[in-house]
Order: structure tokens, then sequence, then C-alpha cells
């Protein structure tokens, strides 16, 4: 409800339709109704996503403060959302079902003919279907009388997960504290449908899928000052010298698949040898041309062989605990995000037809940053 000046309402809750309500048709337009328009459905079947997660571990001390544990861990989803390539996350959310059967594309370029509108003087003028004449595509397609009907929210999705998980631990001991993580995984979805005319989503690689993930994580207390092995004496030496600690956080990660556009598998591997991948020609260019028109999609939404650039980050903390007396102490750290200002480089360009096809014109992290930060405890 707007205002007329920007402070007075113009509608009031004491009459606030002032032109009145605009009554639904009901059946009164028989056929007529939504003739040439546009709209979405919801689904016949309204199902609630969910989750079965199974897991199978094993731990091992291997010395006192040593612990290493294997796990693998499945998991499946079902009841997913499902939709056309392009619509949200991973593709899912609404699916169209006016479209073109696929036996009308050995027509060709005959489909772009236009012939008498059957449905002149039943459709408004105003849009495209109340046009004198329609090209036989339009004719042809399921639901020729809308311009489009879409269902949202299909729930006949799912998608699967295998992964490996190892994780060594090291507990804190003689001035030294270590995490160690490596996972190798494996998912599957069906979320997509490569051709509007499928009858069930395709099978792909997963938009969360990354082979490996490396992680290390420790903190080190330098043995230098009072208690330590190194300059345990007191006095200025000492405050300067001891109660330092590094830290530091190292990720290494596959790169993730990419999301192809419409093409055509031309034959290859995509995949170039890592001295010949540059940010000008990232992948086999030869592998993919144009999805010709009246053709069926046939490559998947995602290729194993076919990957972005990996994360290789490290972040490293250095701080310095003085005591200032029995109750303060002061504490400086200084961090460093991405030490060594390692690039990641952002997804090529995967469309054939593009004038900058295979080439990478960003990035996908953000450059080294640095903080520093002093506390006062007591």
């Amino acid at each position: 409800v707007s205002t007329v000046d920007g402070v007075t309402p113009l509608n009031l809750l004491g009459n606030p339709f002032p032109s009145g309500l605009i009554r639904g048709p009901g059946s009164s337009q028989g056929l007529r109704t939504l003739l040439g328009t546009g709209f979405t459905v919801p689904p016949d079947q309204d199902r609630t996503p969910y989750n079965e997660r199974w897991q199978l571990g094993i731990q091992r001390e291997l010395t006192r403060d040593l612990r290493l544990e294997v796990n693998y861990v499945g998991e499946t989803a079902q009841s997913l959302y499902v939709g056309n390539r392009g619509g949200g996350s991973g593709g899912e959310m609404s699916r169209q079902l006016r479209f073109l059967p696929a036996q009308y594309l050995a027509l060709g370029s005959r489909l772009q003919q236009t012939v008498a509108n059957p449905f002149l003087g039943l459709i408004s003028s105003e849009v495209a279907l109340g046009r004198p004449t329609l090209s036989i595509q339009n004719l042809l397609s399921a639901y020729p009388h809308v311009s489009s009907l879409a269902v949202r929210r299909q729930s006949v999705g799912r998608s699967y997960y295998h992964g490996l998980q190892v994780t060594a631990t090291r507990r804190y001991a003689r001035g030294f504290q270590l995490l160690s993580t490596y996972t190798f995984m494996r998912q599957i979805e069906r979320v997509q449908f490569l051709n509007d005319s499928d009858p069930e989503p395709s099978k792909a690689i997963g938009y969360l899928w990354a082979p490996h993930r490396f992680t290390f994580t420790g903190v080190w207390e330098l043995p230098l000052g009072p208690g330590k092995r190194l300059w345990s004496g007191g006095g200025a030496a000492g405050k300067l010298l001891g109660g330092w600690q590094l830290s530091a956080i190292q990720t290494f990660q596959s790169g993730g698949a990419l999301l192809l556009p419409d093409a055509q598998y031309a034959g290859g591997d995509p995949r170039l040898p890592p001295g010949e991948r540059s940010i000008d020609r990232w992948f086999n260019t030869a592998a993919f041309r144009p999805l010709p028109a009246f053709t069926l999609r046939t490559l998947p939404t995602r290729l194993a062989r076919l990957q972005g650039d990996a994360i290789n980050n490290l972040d490293l903390s250095l701080a310095k605990t003085t005591s200032l007396g029995d109750r303060f102490k002061i504490q400086f750290r200084w961090e460093a995000f991405n030490a060594f200002n390692r690039p990641q480089f952002g997804e090529p360009n995967l469309n054939p037809a593009s004038g900058s096809y295979g080439r990478i014109t960003g990035q996908a992290n953000a450059p080294r940053s640095m903080q520093l930060g002093l506390r006062l405890t007591y």
C-alpha cells in the first residue's frame, strides 16, 4: 500500500481496496480459461526431501598422543527438487512442460515455417499466440494453447554420496598439536533434465563433487624462554623470546566439475596436461562444439575429466603472549590469510560459440590479507 506524500497512507485499513476486489472467473470461461498465457502449477504429489546416512569406521591409537581414524561414509538424498538446466543451485526448482516432442525434431527447419493460427479469435491478439499465423513448432509443442507451463518443486530427484575419510590427530604434547584430514569422495545426482522431453532427470556428477580434499592444521609453541629448552633464562631476554606460538592451516581441494552449457561432444579428452593448461586455454577446446538446432542434447551436465582450478591455500598465524605480573597477560597476534598469495582461477568460458571460449577471465579467491591484534587478559 503506497502513500500520497511518503508519509500519509493512500489506502487505510477501513477501506484497504478502494477499487474493489476482482472476482475470479471460476469456470465461466470453460476451455478458454488462461488461453495464451503462461503459468506455473504445483506438483501433483509433494514429498519432503530426506537424507539417509550410514557410516563404518575404526579408530586406532598408534602412540600415546597419536590417533588414526578411518571412516567410510555413505549418504543418499531422496525426493529432491528437480527441473530444467540453469534454474537455481544444481538446476532444480522448476520444470517446463511445454516443449517440442522429440519425434518432431526430424522436421528440422520446417518447424520454423508458419501456418494459419487455429486459435485465431480465441486468444487475444495482444499476445504472441493470438497472431494470424504461428510456427509449426508452436503448434506441435505440448500444450500449444499456452505460452508456457511449468511445474515447480517437483520432488522426484535423488543423489548419492560415498566417501573415504581419514583423520590423524596428535594431541597437544611437548609444544605440538596437529590435525590432518583426507577425504576421497564421489557424488552422483539426478536433479536435472538434459532435454525438456526427457522422461526423468539425467544421471550426472553432483555440483558438490570434489574427489580429493586434504587439510592440515598445527600449533607449535616455540621452545624459547623461561621453562623451555632454549633461552630458558628470565629477565628481559626471557620476556622477549618466550611465549611465541606459530599456527598454520593448509587446505588443498580438487577443482569441482564444471557445469556444461548446451553443447555437443566432438571427441577427444577435454582435460589438458598440467603443462599445457593456462588461463587462455584451460581445457581442450576441440572436445566440444555448438549444439545444432533441433538436436537433443546427450552431453552430461558435468564431466569428471573437466574440472575447475584447485584450492591450494595456506593461512598463518604468529602470536606472542607475555605475562605482566601475576594478573595480566598481553597477547600480540599477526595473521595472514592466503599467506603465499596464490590465486585460484575462476571457471573458464565453456560456450563453444563464444569468442572467449576456453579462457578464464576471473579469480575465485581473495588475495592475501593480513591483520594485527592486541589483547589484554586479566
